[in-house]
């Protein structure tokens, strides 16, 4: 078997007893406070077929190809990848801060690819937390 011309991303799972990866407004008290009873088993965030290409100068580069993903409430999961294969670009696409290429992102009941720029950054503002990974621009900002 050839190795795809990219690196491939994985997904460790931890269902019982965790916090939901993203929680519609009104069913949480917070970080490790679990889900309701009626939330179980709902789909929370769901990926079908989404494709992220970035075209460059000489060429087109694949970051997501074909990801399905369904997250449902109360699981908490990992997304485990060498750099370049794609972790930061699933992300941003669950997270609204950037759009795929192709396919459809359903985040608590809404499809995040079809709103426009301005809906997104609404949405994001409301439903959303990301903690980046650019810790170096930390000594930069102050208190003040």
């Amino acid at each position: 078997m050839i190795p795809p011309p990219y690196p491939s991303l994985s997904l460790a799972r931890q269902e019982e007893g965790t916090a939901p990866f993203l929680c519609p407004e009104g069913t949480g008290e917070g970080p490790g406070m679990g889900v309701t009873e009626a939330l179980v088993n709902e789909t929370i965030v769901e990926l079908q077929q989404v494709v992220k290409k970035y075209q460059g100068k000489a060429s087109t580069v694949t970051a997501l190809k074909g990801i399905d993903l369904r997250v449902d409430a109360g699981e908490f999961v990992a997304v485990l990848g060498k750099s370049g294969a794609g972790k930061s670009t699933l992300v941003n696409m669950i997270a609204g801060i950037d759009r795929p290429t192709s396919g459809e992102i359903k985040v608590a009941g809404t499809t995040v690819h079809a709103l426009g720029e301005d809906d997104r950054a609404a949405w994001r503002g409301r439903k959303v937390g990301v903690v980046l990974q650019f810790f170096q621009l930390l000594p930069t900002l102050t208190v003040l």
